[in-house]
């Protein structure tokens, strides 16, 4: 099996990652607006959320490609052709 399935496979890891990141952002923003109200602190708000964003898919991003490929294998099963490539590359010796 091709580590790319096909033209355009990374969009959907990419997808997914800034759904999880974009998700993790506003849970932040709503618990830390709730604890903090009426007087909240934007500097610190701003800071920590920048840094999230900037962290957060970096780390992420082996494991959302992984749920993508999952998620794509689930859709879109091997076929004939992928399963030979994939057993052939397995057998065959590395470089």
């Amino acid at each position: 099996m091709k580590w790319q399935r096909e033209v355009g496979f990374e969009l959907g890891a990419v997808t997914m990652n800034t759904i999880v990141t974009f998700g993790l952002l506003a849970v932040m923003m709503t618990v830390g607006f709730i604890m903090t109200s009426p007087d909240i602190p934007v500097l610190p708000f701003v800071l920590a959320l920048s840094a999230t964003a900037l962290v957060v898919p970096v780390i992420i991003y082996p494991f959302t490609y992984t749920m993508w490929l999952a998620f794509d294998l689930a859709v879109h099963p091997l076929d004939e052709v992928e399963a030979l490539e994939a057993a052939v590359a397995v057998e065959s010796p590395t470089p």
